[in-house]
Parts: structure tokens; sequence; C-alpha cells
């Protein structure tokens, strides 16, 4: 979460940001048509986020820390705070 509070920092509002490294992620590896958003259908890896980083000034958006992630269907991380 420390680069996405730089962009944000820098300018960027959190939902530009946070589009960079999901849907732009997605489509820079030309994945777009399956990736980078929740819908039916798409790959669906999802990170669980102990704030909301649209709730927070761009500095706190930098502390954010990841409590679980999901990725094909599993948990793969689960820092055990929810």
């Amino acid at each position: 979460m420390a680069t996405i509070g730089d962009f944000v920092s820098n300018g960027l509002s959190v939902a530009e940001a946070l589009n960079i490294f999901t849907w732009g992620a997605a489509w820079n590896g030309g994945y777009e048509a399956r990736r980078g958003e929740l819908a039916v259908g798409n790959d669906a890896d999802i990170v669980v986020l102990e704030q909301d980083p649209f709730s927070v000034s761009p500095e706190e958006i930098k502390k954010i820390e990841v409590t679980m992630t999901f990725s094909a269907g599993s948990v793969v991380y689960d820092s055990g705070e929810i």
C-alpha cells in the first residue's frame, strides 16, 4: 500500500491509484478479459485490508496492512487479525 499512498500523495485519487494496480496491471499483462475486476467468470484474487484506503489520509494509506488474501478460491494468507 506504500506505493498507492505515494501515488495519492502525488495527486491521484485513491480510485485511480488502485485502478493502476488492479485493472491496469491486468491490461498491461494482456489479461484484462478475465482479471483486474470482480465479475462473473473472471479470476478473483482478493486482498482484505485492515483499513479502508478511501477513508484515510495518503500517509495513512502507506501504513495499511493486508489481513487476508484469497487466490483461486482459497485463503493464501491470513494474518489472524479478522
